[in-house]
């Protein structure tokens, strides 16, 4: 059983697996499933699975879970297109440690997939990050990141020595709040309200903190602090009784109201002006709630659940859930931060971790347009939570408070690394930092491949990830696509046909943000036990976004080849051999050379003909043109056609035989 499915799967007494599964929520499914998994009943994790990726398209731990099933029941082909369709999100994970796939593991679709995955661990995208600061000291389980535009101060929470930390305007680290004072437990999200001089943090206690013992409670907590003084004003605490809440994040809203998550349970907390902690929503669309933002004009808080996002209208209390592009995951969402009538996201929770940038649409219940920032940074070890000033994202870099959880296994002191606070710019101009020509060739390449071997597997989210959407696709037969055709089409092989695409001769060339490439495709099929092969030229061209290298512009020429030829006997090639005219000034004589034919018009050179079909010649080389012979009611040969694709030239002969 690997991560994934240990995220996806909520813990907890299931309904039995064989109940209907209308009306259930998803969490009573997932729980089902999990039940089922460990049972052993494939078949029943299998259809729990295909309920859920209907509701829940694009969930990466949804599709995973899917290809698990798929593969355990003998569906060997939809495992692999199901993993195609989770890199084709961006996702990867270790394949080869899951035991579920041990069917497929030998097949060439997922040594694909494979190949792709520990690809994509390595594709660096960024939108220039660099430092901003450090902290020298190690293993601090950095969290939070706050900022006081008053101070001009940063404030950092560490979560294994249960503290918070000040960097002043000059780069002067100190303690704000010392470490186990005023009883706090690990310090994790926090937040500056400069109107009212607040600082927030969320506390909780937990393995990775300094002095935890198995079997503590977790104690949250919200800790109110005077952020000019670090004087504790109060510190509050839910009420007892209940499910025990969870809490590591929280946010401020304009108006004072401070909104705090629950890790533990589908809701969400608040905190008044003056009063009290108290449930601020309970609701079952959501899983335990994570990073939280208020948007600018304090109407919408936004919430994750590590799985998806949601808009919460504070006014009604209304939850909706945010309409996604197909191929954006979404899972994995640790910080959270508003920006520019959009969203800054921290993605700890997939492989690769990233930052993303999310634009919303104008009723802000829509991702409008997502980009990548930074994805395998360098500093990256279990990036947490941000901040966002002065059009720029500060988050830690590299908590690794993975790393600190197992007693029994702990960290050395040589792997423990200095606190990073990294600097994302979020100006719209933000883009992918280029490399060097030869590995944007690389990288179009690979992309082509994916494409390509999207089209047999059908996994039409390939084509919906590196599609530009004014894409224009001019294929072999000089129709005009679109996007939205080409990804429609995208259905993958039907019964009884397989194959696969590989790239030959591949060339690019970059000007700037705009790359041109052309290559072969090689196509094998086997249709129906049928083999057959063909070969196509295509001119694609690329155009650099934020996002990565986008399609724009393709197109694609059938590579002919010369036909099987068939064998004569001397008395039928007798039958061709004349002379025929096109005009007065021009004639075509075809001759008997031994056992071949050979034609030759005026002023230029004898060429080799060969029989295609009875009354069907063509010249060897060029597979555009034949000669199809005409004949009278007798029987004997008056002329032929030489036909170009549809274009006939009429040619008549002069003698008769």
């Amino acid at each position: 059983m690997t991560l994934f499915l240990l995220l996806a799967l909520a813990m907890g007494p299931a309904p039995q697996a064989g109940a209907s599964m209308a009306g259930k929520s998803n969490t009573a499914l997932v729980r089902e499933a999990r039940q089922a998994y460990d049972r052993g009943e494939k078949a029943v994790f299998l259809s729990i699975y295909e309920e859920l990726v209907q509701r829940r398209p694009g969930d990466v731990y949804v599709l995973y879970n899917l290809a698990c099933a798929q593969s355990l029941n003998g569906r060997g082909d939809a495992a692999v297109r199901t993993l195609e369709d989770l890199v084709a999100h961006r996702v990867a994970s270790n394949l080869d440690a899951d035991t579920d796939f041990e069917s497929i593991r030998q097949t060439d679709g997922y040594r694909s997939v494979l190949a792709r995955m520990n690809a994509l661990r390595s594709e660096r995208v960024t939108a220039g990050a660099e430092r901003a600061f450090t902290i020298p000291e190690k293993g601090l389980v950095a969290e939070g990141v706050a900022w006081d535009p008053v101070s001009k101060s940063f404030f950092v929470s560490s979560v294994r020595r249960r503290k918070i930390l000040r960097v002043d305007a000059s780069g002067k680290v100190s303690d704000f709040i010392a470490s186990r004072r005023d009883g706090i437990r690990g310090a994790l999200g926090i937040h500056v309200d400069p109107k009212r001089r607040t600082l927030w943090a969320a506390s909780l206690a937990g393995p990775s903190m300094d002095g935890w013992q198995e079997g503590n409670p977790g104690a949250p907590g919200v800790f109110e602090y005077d952020v000019d003084t670090g004087r504790l004003r109060k510190e509050h605490v839910p009420p007892a009784g209940g499910d025990a809440p969870a809490f590591d994040d929280l946010t401020v809203a304009p108006d004072g109201t401070v909104y705090v998550n629950d890790g533990a349970n589908q809701r969400i907390w608040k905190i008044s002006p003056g009063g009290s902690l108290e449930v601020f929503l309970t609701s079952d669309q959501l899983g335990g709630t994570q990073g939280l933002a208020v948007s600018g004009e304090g109407r919408t808080l936004y919430v994750s659940d590590y799985r998806q996002l949601y808009a919460v209208d504070l006014a009604s209390r209304r939850v909706a859930l945010i309409g996604v592009p197909r191929d954006l995951a979404l899972n994995g969402i640790d910080g959270l931060a508003w920006f520019d009538h959009g969203l800054v996201a921290v993605q700890n929770g997939i492989v690769p971790h990233r930052v993303i940038r999310l634009d919303l649409t104008p009723d802000g219940l829509r991702i409008a347009k997502a980009r990548i920032l930074e994805m395998n940074h360098p500093d990256f070890d279990e990036p947490t939570l941000g901040v966002v000033v002065d059009r720029a994202f500060y988050l830690s870099a590299d908590s690794q408070g993975q790393k600190f959880q197992n007693a029994k296994n702990p960290i050395a002191a040589a792997d423990m690394r200095e606190a990073v606070i990294l600097k994302v710019p979020l100006a719209r101009a933000a883009a992918i930092a280029g490399p060097a020509s030869g590995e944007v060739a690389s990288t179009l390449q690979r992309q082509t491949q994916e494409l390509l071997d999207a089209l047999a597997s059908g996994a039409a989210s390939v084509w919906e990830r590196y599609l530009d959407p004014e894409v224009r696709f001019v294929d072999e037969s000089g129709k005009v696509a679109g996007k939205k055709e080409m990804v429609e089409g995208a259905k993958g092989l039907p019964p009884g046909v397989s194959g696969s695409i590989r790239i030959l001769d591949f060339d690019a060339a970059v000007h700037g943000d705009t790359a041109v490439s052309t290559y072969i495709a090689d196509e094998d099929e086997n249709y129906h036990g049928h083999k057959l092969h063909c070969q196509y030229r295509s001119s694609d061209t690329w155009k650099k976004t934020p996002e990565g290298w986008r399609l724009i512009a393709s197109q694609i020429m059938a590579l002919r080849t010369d036909p099987p030829a068939i064998a004569l006997t001397a008395k039928q090639r007798e039958e061709y051999c004349g002379r025929y005219s096109l005009a007065p000034e021009i004639s075509y004589e075809i001759r008997c050379s031994g056992e071949k034919l050979e034609g030759q018009q005026t002023g230029r050179k004898a060429e080799v003909l060969q029989v295609e079909a009875p009354d069907v010649l063509f010249v060897p080389g060029k597979p555009r043109y034949r000669k199809v012979f005409q004949r009278g009611p007798d029987g004997k040969i008056t002329g032929f056609a030489e036909r170009r694709e549809a274009w006939d030239l009429l040619w008549k002969r002069l003698d008769s035989r």
